[in-house]
């Protein structure tokens, strides 16, 4: 009788992989923060001796790796040719920020590590085919892209308190009089000014606000002719 590949070691646990390493360390990211992902805190996840995760990724370094290579694979690359390219690009974006926001402890890890991983080359590569398609030269769409990607992470990044000083001792409430009361002391009019007739704006707002001007400004440079579409 054949032999059936295992799929679990004795006590009915799966195998130890690189991708159950993974796995594992994102789900320890998500659930207790970036500052509790240690070797020993992984080995305990796993269930399995700290040690055995070296023999499936070597170091911390490339732990942090492969959960921003996780993320990145959760990025919908499926756009709709049939689109103009306006909406497929801002279909792409907000794709690429709905997986960043399902994972905000995660954010620092994806945003300092190298895009070399195949699901990180696979993002880039279709959101250039976007712009390429659009007319873009290789120059330009490189440039676009990157500005882009840069919005969407930063915003991200801020939405979820990692850019700028954030008070967690301090209510909403109590930043927001602070806030008022520097302005107040009129060093800052037009600030002022703005704070005072703006309405609440949700961080959807200020997303769809900017990504309408990035799309806008492309789209009028592709159209002005200003934009070599050779390079």
């Amino acid at each position: 009788m054949a032999k059936s590949g295992p799929t679990k070691r004795e006590g009915g646990r799966a195998p130890l992989t690189r991708e159950r390493v993974v796995t594992g360390a994102l789900r320890i990211v998500d659930r207790d923060g970036l500052e509790a992902l240690t070797m020993r805190a992984l080995g305990s996840e796993l269930g399995v001796d700290p040690m055995a995760v070296y023999h499936h990724l070597p170091n911390k370094a490339a732990v942090l790796d492969g959960v921003a290579d996780a993320v990145m694979r959760e990025v919908p690359l499926d756009v709709s040719a049939g689109e103009p390219w306006q909406e497929q690009l801002a279909g792409f974006a907000r794709g690429y920020r709905t997986t960043l926001r399902a994972h905000p402890n995660a954010l620092p890890v994806v945003a300092t590590r190298p895009d070399t991983s195949n699901a990180a080359l696979a993002v880039i590569d279709a959101a250039l085919g976007i712009l390429l398609r659009a007319g873009a030269g290789a120059s330009e769409a490189a440039r676009v892209f990157h500005a882009a990607s840069c919005f969407v992470m930063g915003h991200a990044l801020d939405e979820f308190g990692f850019l700028g000083a954030r008070t967690d001792d301090l209510s909403v409430d109590d930043v927001e009089a602070a806030f008022r009361a520097t302005l107040e002391d009129g060093n800052f009019p037009n600030l002022l000014e703005v704070i005072s007739a703006s309405e609440d704006v949700s961080p959807d707002d200020t997303f769809e606000t900017g990504l309408a001007c990035l799309i806008a400004g492309f789209d009028a440079r592709l159209s002005s002719g200003r934009v070599s579409t050779q390079g």
